[in-house]
C-alpha cells in the first residue's frame, strides 16, 4: 500500500539523518530465506537497517506489527508497510519511522524475505551493464552506452523539471531503425519483471537534420518508469519482431527514484 506523498516527504527528509548514522545488518540464519526486526520506532528519530542481495533475488517486506510503523527502501520506495521487488547485487538500507508522530516510541515487527537464487551466471557485456545516472542542472538521465565492434550504441530515459521523461536511442553503424529525419516508427520495449515481460508500446521520431539518434514521441508512461526501475532486463523490438537494442537493468532503480525527486514526476 502507498501512503501519501507528505508521509513519503516526512520519511525521505528522516533519511538524512540516519544517512549519518551506523545502519545494523539484517541477518538471515544458516540456510533461510527469512529475518524479522523487532524494535521501538522513536518519536522522532529514523531506525536504520541494511542488507546485501544479490542480482535477480525477489525481497518482501512487511510489517507484520505496529499500525503506526512504515519503511522506507532507499532508492525504491518511501512510505510502505508492505513492498516487494527484484534486487540488483549490493546493499540496501531500510529505514523505518512512525507514520504520525505519536507521544511513545512504537513497537514493530518487520518481515524480511529474500528468495530465490542470485544470477552469477556468465552474461554479455550488455546484459551485464549497468545503467549509469547523470544529474543535470535540470534533471536526471539514466544512460546504458553499449561499445563494439560495429560502432556503440547508446540508450537513455531521461527527464527534466520543464520536460516529461522520455527515450533516446543513438547507435552508430547497421541499426533496424530508419535513419530519415522526422520518421516515426512504432516499437515495443519489453521488460521483464519477476519473469513475466511486459510490454510498452512506443513511438519513436528520428532526430538526423544535425545530430542521428531517436527519441520517444510522446511521454514515457508511468508504468513504463516503475517497471524500468523493477526489471531485470529491456528490450525494444520493432513491430515485425526486429530487435532494436538489449540491456540489463541494473542501477535502474535508484535512477528512477533520483527521477522523481528531481523532476516531480
Amino acid at each position: 500500500m502507498r501512503l501519501c506523498a507528505l508521509v513519503g516527504m516526512g520519511i525521505a527528509l528522516g533519511t538524512a539523518t540516519a544517512a549519518a548514522q551506523t545502519c545494523q545488518d539484517v541477518r538471515f540464519a544458516p540456510g533461510t530465506s527469512g529475518a524479522e526486526i523487532n524494535g521501538l520506532a522513536p518519536t522522532e528519530a529514523v531506525l536504520c537497517y541494511q542488507m546485501r542481495t544479490g542480482a535477480g533475488q525477489s525481497a518482501t517486506l512487511r510489517v507484520v506489527e505496529g499500525s503506526n510503523v512504515v519503511f522506507t527502501v532507499e532508492g525504491v520506495a518511501d512510505a510502505r508497510d508492505e513492498l516487494q521487488f527484484t534486487t540488483e547485487a549490493g546493499t540496501y538500507r531500510i529505514f523505518v519511522a512512525q507514520l504520525a508522530r505519536a507521544v511513545d516510541a512504537q513497537p514493530f515487527r518487520l518481515a524480511i524475505n529474500v528468495s530465490g537464487r542470485a544470477d552469477t551466471s556468465t552474461r554479455s557485456a550488455v546484459e551485464a551493464g549497468r545503467w549509469e545516472l547523470q544529474e543535470t542542472e535540470r534533471g536526471a538521465e539514466a544512460r546504458f552506452t553499449v561499445p563494439g565492434s560495429g560502432g556503440w550504441e547508446r540508450a537513455a530515459v531521461s527527464c527534466s523539471v520543464n520536460r516529461p521523461p522520455e527515450f533516446l536511442y543513438e547507435k552508430a553503424g547497421e541499426t533496424a531503425l530508419p535513419r530519415t529525419d522526422g520518421s516515426l516508427t512504432p516499437v515495443v520495449a519489453e521488460i521483464v519483471v519477476q519473469g513475466s515481460a511486459r510490454r510498452h508500446p512506443l513511438t519513436l521520431v528520428g532526430r538526423h537534420a544535425q545530430d542521428s539518434y531517436w527519441e520517444s514521441f510522446e511521454p514515457l508512461t508511468g508504468a513504463f518508469l516503475q517497471d524500468f526501475a523493477a526489471g531485470s532486463s529491456i528490450r525494444l523490438v520493432t513491430e515485425n519482431g526486429t530487435q532494436v537494442f538489449t540491456a540489463g537493468l541494473s542501477g535502474t532503480s535508484r535512477a528512477v527514484a533520483t527521477m522523481r525527486r528531481r523532476c516531480g514526476i
